[in-house]
């Protein structure tokens, strides 16, 4: 009996079949990822086959073992395998991997070559894949490309990248971000462009950094750059582990971008790297050791660093005053952080050190590191939300006189003022920024609403003015005024000082830039007429809203605006000729329906005394005969978010004698009938029909009303065998 034959040879055609037979192995390698067996197949196919059943097969074959020898670290075996598939495949276009294998050995010619018949052959997939690689190779030498047509992209835009990298690489950051603009999105350097943009993001934007660089693809050339930017935007605890789990190059930018000399990185080096032999002597010896190459000052506040994290190490004996306190805070932060007393003094501790040569003065290096470490007791320690909140706030004022030309320490200040109820103080604090940085948006902004804050309305039409002139579009300062000087005018109408309201409307008119703001004034303008006046405009509102059809709408708006200006609705209604009549129709309740939500929506509270008015023809309304399920459904809605429980309930109980149990109309019913601040218990039969209708909204997969069923049972039930 015959060996059983091993999978290895199962896989092999047998030796007597015809080369035809031969395909289904090859193509079945291939699949595999068994590039050698699918090369050596595919070939013995090409000796008696037509090109059209083996060539593409033998094209990829070659690709796939071409990769596979690349990942290896066999760049030079990899080309060889590219140079057979060129002489084995002739109808097989270069592979973009090829291309850049090309250029990375350095082999500039072939590899133009073989894109320039990409080109050729319109091949736009593979074009739009290999055109990064050149575009990588361009930027480090500019040179090398000029060959190509200058309507490339690679060429094309090439020398705005360029001109991006230079003027990022001389510190003009601005001009940098313009070449950048002006490279189109789909460019090869698209990739740069966001390399470059993370370099020239803030500290502290890390997240929005990461974001920037998520988008890119890991396979692109510019990928290692990526990696470089995040180590070198690190943490120093961070970064010196992380570097230990990259390539060479990535190490050796990242601590570039760093700022690190070559001594430093032999040192770390020395220290970390996977390749460094075992250390004898601990790594404080070797910081001391490496004095002379990096120098005195460096190597004491490293040692300083690693006694922090290392408890039983103390403070280098070079240290100084200011080190030993400095040492001492970090560790009272580090383990004593539920102490913010200890923590106050360790840090006051530091500044009477660097106090100790001689009194800081504005600006110094001295001044600089104590208003650093007073903003740190504020905004890094929360010490203003501690007991501590008073030492707090003079270090926080303090930090502002020594270090005037710190923009966030001036902010801080302001907002404390501001959070305490302190407008003059706030006032003051921004006068002194706004010495400074006239025109920042971010300044005048606070600036116009701490005016606000005093009711100083002249000074916030300044600053509004003066936002507007640097930022035309921005439109919440016209909004902020506006509704600013609308309180103002309603508050004076309430005080019974008409002549004080029109004033401030009169100011608001010339902030009112939409539609719906310009409706509001003329309504607030009618409220005064009516109240203290001869009703004159007051009479337009309504001959205006009787034109356009809409009496009343305008009438339940008009009613609103008059309760929060502090005057009766009904009176300002009689007056205005808009009074509601005592009965509507379907298509007036629906409009009335509407205008309900848009006032819910637009004002924080309606008054209730504003919708009393329009009471007895909305119970009226209840009888309308062509009332749909819809149309009840939707002025329940409408009488809930303007807190009517009353009226919907009628409008809910109505609707329940049109369909039995409806689960809408049944909660609508009883959330009206058992508010949230109301008083009573519902009754067992209430409960179990609030139950059903709950387990019919899930049946029908009404989400909204089924939320708010089970809502009502948690309130309503007090136990939590709700039955629900």
């Amino acid at each position: 009996m015959a060996d059983p034959m091993t999978p290895r040879e199962q896989q092999q055609p047998p030796l007597h079949a015809a080369h035809l037979t031969v395909e289904p192995y090859a193509r079945q390698a291939l699949a595999d990822g068994r590039y050698r067996e699918a090369i050596k197949h595919f070939r013995t196919l090409a000796q008696t086959e037509p090109e059209v059943v083996w060539a593409e097969g033998l094209a990829d074959a070659y690709r796939g073992r071409a990769l596979e020898l690349t990942a290896k670290g066999m760049p030079r075996e990899a080309l060889a395998i590219w140079e057979n598939r060129e002489w084995r495949c002739p109808g097989a276009l270069p592979e973009p991997e090829q291309i850049s294998l090309l250029l990375e050995l350095g082999e500039i010619d072939t590899a133009q070559s073989a894109y320039a018949r990409l080109r050729e052959a319109g091949a736009c997939e593979a074009l739009s894949r290999a055109r990064p690689h050149l575009a990588a190779y361009a930027l480090v030498h500019p040179d090398s490309l000029r060959t190509l047509d200058p309507e490339d992209p690679v060429r094309a835009d090439g020398e705005t990248a360029q001109a991006a990298l230079a003027a990022y690489c001389a510190g003009e950051d601005e001009t940098a971000a313009g070449y950048l603009r002006a490279i189109p999105y789909r460019s090869p350097y698209r990739d740069w462009v966001t390399v470059l943009k993370a370099l020239m993001s803030d500290p502290g934007q890390e997240r929005a950094v990461e974001r920037l660089l998520a988008g890119m693809d890991e396979n692109s050339p510019f990928a290692p750059l990526a990696d470089a930017v995040r180590l070198a935007r690190l943490a120093e605890p961070e970064l010196l582990p992380a570097l230990t789990t990259v390539s060479e190059p990535v190490r050796r930018f990242a601590t570039a971008l760093r700022g690190w000399s070559a001594q430093r990185y032999r040192l770390w080096r020395e220290l970390f790297s996977p390749e460094a032999p075992e250390q004898a002597t601990d790594p404080v010896t070797v910081l001391a050791d490496w004095r002379e190459d990096l120098g005195e000052d460096w190597s004491r506040q490293q040692r300083l660093r690693y006694a922090l994290h290392h408890p039983a190490v103390h403070a280098p004996e070079d240290a100084d005053e200011f080190e030993r306190a400095l040492l001492q805070a970090w560790r009272t932060e580090a383990f004593h952080a539920d102490d913010p007393g200890a923590i106050l003094a360790a840090w006051q501790g530091v500044i009477e050190a660097l106090r100790g040569a001689a009194e800081p003065t504005p600006g110094d290096r001295a001044a600089l590191r104590i208003a650093a470490i007073q903003r740190h007791l504020v905004s890094d320690l929360h010490l203003l939300d501690t007991p501590l909140a008073a030492e707090a706030e003079n270090a926080l004022a303090e930090s502002v006189a020594l270090d005037p030309d710190h923009l966030p320490g001036h902010r801080l200040l302001i907002q404390r003022h501001r959070e305490c109820g302190r407008p003059i103080q706030a006032r003051r604090a921004m006068d002194q920024a706004l010495a400074r940085w006239p025109e920042d948006l971010g300044l005048l902004q606070e600036a116009l609403e701490i005016a606000l804050d005093g009711e100083d309305f002249e000074g916030a039409a300044v600053y509004a003015g003066r936002l507007l002139e640097r930022d035309p579009i921005n439109r919440r300062a016209r909004a902020v005024l506006h509704e600013a000087l609308l309180t103002r005018a309603r508050s004076a109408c309430t005080e019974d000082d008409p002549e004080a309201a029109r004033a401030a409307l009169d100011q608001a008119d010339a902030w009112a830039e939409s539609a719906p703001a310009r409706a509001q004034l003329e309504r607030l303008r009618a409220v005064v007429d009516a109240s203290h006046g001869n009703g004159a405009e007051a009479r337009r509102l309504r001959d205006r809203a009787t034109a356009e059809g809409d009496t009343l709408g305008s009438a339940l708006a008009l009613a609103v605006e008059a309760e929060r200006a502090g005057q009766p609705a009904e009176t300002v209604l009689t007056r205005s000729g808009l009074t509601p009549p005592k009965r509507i129709e379907r298509p007036a309740l629906l409009e009335l329906a509407q205008r309900m939500h848009e006032v819910a929506a637009t004002t924080d509270d309606v008054p209730e005394r504003a919708l009393a008015p329009f009471a007895p023809t909305l119970r009226r309304a209840v009888r309308i005969k062509t009332l749909s399920l819809d149309d009840y459904a939707a002025v329940c809605e409408a009488l809930r978010a303007v807190g009517q429980d009353e009226l919907r309930d009628r409008f809910a109980r109505e609707a329940l004698r049109h369909r039995l149990e409806d689960p809408l109309f049944t909660v609508h019913s009883l959330e009206a009938r058992y508010r949230q601040d109301g008083g009573g218990r519902p009754t067992s039969r209430e409960l179990d029909q609030l139950r059903r209708a709950f387990r019919q909204a899930r049946r029908d997969d009404d989400k909204r009303t089924a939320h708010r069923a089970g809502e009502l049972i948690k309130r309503l039930v007090p136990h939590p065998e709700s039955g629900a």
